[in-house]
Order: C-alpha cells, then structure tokens, then sequence
C-alpha cells in the first residue's frame, strides 16, 4: 500500500439523515397547527437522530501506510497507527460497523502505553469487507 485509500460512510446513514430530516420537518410543521409537549419531545428526537446520522455519513475513514485517520465532522482527526492496533471487530446486526482496540501514544515520548487500551468506533463503510480484512492483516 503506496498512498492512501478513502472510504466513506455507507450510503444507508444519508437515508437514515434525509428520514430524519423528513421528520423533523413534520413534527416542526404540527407545531405550527398547535404546540403540544409530545410533539415537540418528538421533534426534539428526531433532530438528533438526523444529526447523528449525518454525522456519521460525512465520516471519513483513511488508510494510510502507517495507519488509520478517521476524520469526522467538527473534530480534529484521529490517527491509530498499525502498531497501535489489539483487535478489529466487525459487529452489529442491521448495521454492521467497525470497532478498533488500541494502545494509545503517550504525547511527550511517543511510546506505546500498554496499560490501558482505548476504543474507536468506525462507521459501516462501503468497501468494509477489504477495510476490515487490511487492518486486520496489519495487526503486529
């Protein structure tokens, strides 16, 4: 692996986005004919599930030769090297994402701090099948 391969977020988190939106718009739209609590409750839901979603749609997941990026919306990105990586599992049953183990990097020596392994959850991605199988050829 030369230079770097992007995937992007599965198409099923810009449905799940415009669904939401689509809800959103109803429930705002009700409480216009009249304000009741459930509805703005209602509303309320449904605008974070549609920012949830389209968060995780304009996800980025980069491979890199040294590792992984994963870039997400509003956050600055996050690098796992190889050598960072414990495990890779796929889980999930109607939408199957990624979750990454790994040790992380202590900032002022750069080492690997084996004592307490952190977590990164991936979006399902399209392409994850080849995603999974290269990080987990990459695990030392």
């Amino acid at each position: 692996m030369s230079e770097a391969t992007v995937y992007r977020a599965h198409v099923r988190y810009g449905l799940w986005t415009a669904l939401g939106a689509m809800m959103t718009l109803l429930f705002a739209w009700t409480l216009t004919q009249g304000f009741a609590a459930d509805t703005f409750l209602f509303l309320v839901l449904s605008l974070a599930f549609t920012l949830v979603n389209l968060r995780w749609w304009l996800t980025k997941v980069e491979v890199t030769p040294q590792g992984l990026i994963l870039r997400r919306p509003g956050q600055r990105p996050q690098e796992v090297a190889f050598r960072q990586l414990v495990d890779v599992h796929e889980g999930g049953r109607l939408a199957r994402s990624i979750s990454l183990v790994y040790y992380p990097v202590d900032p002022k020596s750069g080492l690997v701090q084996m004592d307490r392994p952190e977590s990164l959850f991936l979006p399902g991605v399209e392409g994850q099948e080849e995603l999974v199988r290269t990080l987990e050829q990459r695990i030392p």
